[in-house]
């Protein structure tokens, strides 16, 4: 993760540039078994993906009383071929899991 600090001052140099093409990811790409550190190389990228799969429902709000659900547009997905990723409940993506070693020696 960067951290700035201080006062930092920001110059355009330049505008009107045509931006680069996009990245394309794909099966390949990521590992299943892989960190999430391993998307970090393409962080501030612009991607492009052939095929996605959702894996997991929009985030947004639902309103009961008035029948009515809004999206923010947030969804989970994995590249098409990618095997979809298992959490336990109440497990952030993020954090691993303990191994299965740590466990039994904690018993």
């Amino acid at each position: 993760m960067t951290e700035i600090g201080g006062f930092p001052v920001a110059s355009v140099l330049s505008s009107g540039n045509v931006l680069p093409g996009p990245t394309i990811l794909e099966v390949s790409s990521v590992s299943p078994a892989g960190s999430i550190e391993q998307l970090e190389r393409y962080e501030g990228m612009r991607v492009s993906v052939a095929s996605l799969t959702v894996v997991g429902p929009t985030e947004g709000n639902l309103s009961e009383a008035n029948a009515t659900s809004t999206s923010n547009g947030i969804f989970f997905g994995v590249i098409t071929g990618t095997a979809r990723p298992f959490r336990e409940p109440g497990i952030e993506l993020p954090i691993r899991l303990p191994s299965i070693t740590a466990e039994r020696s904690a018993l």
